[in-house]
C-alpha cells in the first residue's frame, strides 16, 4: 500500500512519527509532500529540505515530493534542483492564487517536461482558486499529470456543490465537474486523503460505488493527508483519516482489482517504486 498524500512535521510530528503513521496503517512507502505556499501558518509549512532530509533517512519508505511558491523568483530552479536531488513528483501546490495563474503555469509546464506529477490542492476563495478554470489548464498542458485533491475538487463531483469549498451533505443530485474532468483528460487523477476525500466517499455510497471508483478506479489514489502520529489517531481528535479512508475505500470498492489499484497500483503506475 502506498500512502500517496503524506505530510511530515503536521501537527508537529517528527520524522519518526512521520514513519510510525505509515507503519500504523499499513503503508508500504508514502509521498512524503512539501508545502511551501506564503500564505501557510507556521503548522502548516512544510519545507522540501525537511522532506529530502526524512528521504535520506529512510529512503525506502519516503518518496519525496518537492514545493516552491510560483512567486518566488528562483522557483523553477529550486524545482530543477530538488528534481536532481531526488524529489519525483512536485506539491503539495497550495498557493492562494487562481488554478490558472501564469506565474503557476510556469511551474506546470516545467513539471511536465520533467516528468514530476503535480499535487494540486482546490479550495474555492483559498488555494487555487477558480476552480472550474481547471479544464483550461488541463488542455493547455497535456504533457503535465495532474492529481486534484481538497475540498473543491471533492465539492465539485456534484454540479452547482453548496458549499463548493468543503463538505456538501446528502445524495449526489446531478454528476459535476470533477467526474467529468476525470473522464476527458488523461492527464489527470485524484486522490481520496483527509476529510474532503472521506466526504466524498461517504456522503453517498452508491455514487462512490458506481461513479467515483465504478468508473475511475484507474485514477483514484489512497492518500491519508491524517496529521495524527501513530496511524491510529494518536494527537488528533478526530482519529485516523488513514484508518477511516481505509474502511470506506474497502466499503465501496467495485472489485478486488480496483481496490488493488486505489491503494498501490495506480500510484506505482505514476511514481514507479526505486529499484523495483
Amino acid at each position: 500500500m502506498i500512502d500517496c498524500h503524506l505530510h511530515m512535521g503536521h501537527s508537529g510530528r517528527t520524522a519518526e512519527e512521520t514513519l510510525d503513521h505509515c507503519r500504523g496503517i499499513g503503508a508500504d512507502a508514502a509521498w512524503i509532500l512539501a508545502l511551501e505556499a506564503r500564505e501557510k501558518p507556521n503548522n502548516c509549512f512544510f519545507p522540501t529540505d525537511d522532506v529530502m532530509a526524512l528521504y535520506e533517512q529512510a529512503p525506502g519508505v519516503a518518496i519525496p515530493f518537492c514545493n516552491t511558491d510560483p512567486r518566488d523568483d528562483d522557483a523553477l530552479k529550486r524545482i530543477e534542483a530538488y528534481a536532481k536531488a531526488g524529489c519525483r513528483g512536485f506539491g503539495d501546490h497550495s498557493p492562494a492564487l487562481s488554478v490558472d495563474e501564469p506565474l503557476s503555469k510556469k511551474l506546470y509546464k516545467l513539471c511536465g517536461e520533467m516528468g514530476l506529477p503535480i499535487m494540486l490542492q482546490l479550495v474555492e476563495y483559498q488555494c487555487n482558486y477558480n476552480c472550474l478554470d481547471l479544464t483550461l489548464v488541463l488542455e493547455e498542458f497535456p504533457n503535465t499529470t495532474f492529481i486534484a485533491h481538497g475540498p473543491s475538487f471533492w465539492s465539485y463531483i456534484e454540479m452547482a456543490p453548496n458549499p463548493p469549498d468543503g463538505y456538501p451533505e446528502g445524495p449526489i443530485r446531478e454528476v459535476g465537474p470533477a467526474m467529468q474532468w476525470l473522464t476527458d483528460y488523461p492527464n489527470l487523477y485524484a486522490d481520496v486523503s483527509g476529510q474532503a476525500g472521506l466526504n466524498a466517499l461517504t456522503r453517498d455510497e452508491d455514487f462512490a460505488r458506481e461513479e467515483i471508483l465504478g468508473k475511475h478506479w484507474q485514477k483514484i489514489l489512497f492518500g491519508t493527508d491524517c496529521p495524527c502520529f501513530d496511524g491510529h489517531g494518536a494527537g488528533f481528535w478526530k482519529g485516523c483519516y488513514g484508518e477511516k479512508l481505509l474502511a470506506a475505500l474497502e466499503a465501496v470498492a467495485p472489485s478486488p482489482e480496483a481496490l488493488l489499484g486505489v491503494l498501490h497500483n495506480n500510484a506505482v503506475r505514476l511514481v514507479p517504486l526505486q529499484g523495483k
